[in-house]
Order: structure tokens, then C-alpha cells, then sequence
């Protein structure tokens, strides 16, 4: 199902595809040691865009076609700056 929403003023309306909902993977880790790892956080957050791609947890499973959601990062002194734990939970879409 194609959802239209018109944009007041715009030219063009926002659409969004919804779909069958599916699972809900959550992805846990730490950037280490990267001196870049803002960049990396930033990699994460652009693809926060309702756009469904595939997702291969290579877990030896078939990729799934998913979308990023929320994407939540810490860090603190104790582990040192430069360790940045992430947490991102993808969508399963049909």
C-alpha cells in the first residue's frame, strides 16, 4: 500500500510505502578504536530514510529487506571516548 501525504506548499506529496509488518531485528555493538567514528554514526543515521534495503546478518540465514529505524549511540569516560556503543533496530518489510 502506497501512502500519499500532501506537503502544504509543495509541489510534490511525501510518499511512504507500508507494508506487512515483519520482525523487528535489533543490531548491538561497539565502534572501536576509530578515530572517524562520528563518521560512522553518520553513515548509520542518513540511511534512517523509510527506504527498505537489504539486510544480510550473515548469520548463514537469507537476506531480508528491511528498514533502519532508530539508531541510539553511548559513550562515556569509563570505556573512553573513542569506544561508542550503538544499538539499531531494522524493520522487516514483505
Amino acid at each position: 500500500m502506497i501512502n500519499e501525504r500532501l506537503i502544504p506548499g509543495g509541489m510534490v506529496g511525501h510518499r511512504s510505502d507500508q507494508t506487512a509488518g515483519g520482525r523487528i531485528v535489533t543490531v548491538a555493538g561497539q565502534i572501536r578504536n576509530d578515530p572517524d567514528y562520528v563518521l560512522r554514526l553518520e553513515e548509520l543515521r542518513v540511511r534512517q530514510d523509510d527506504v527498505s534495503r537489504a539486510l544480510d546478518l550473515e548469520d548463514g540465514s537469507a537476506s531480508i529487506n528491511a528498514k533502519l529505524g532508530t539508531v541510539e549511540a553511548t559513550w562515556d569516560v569509563e570505556r573512553g571516548v573513542d569506544r561508542v556503543a550503538f544499538q539499531a533496530a531494522f524493520y522487516e518489510t514483505s
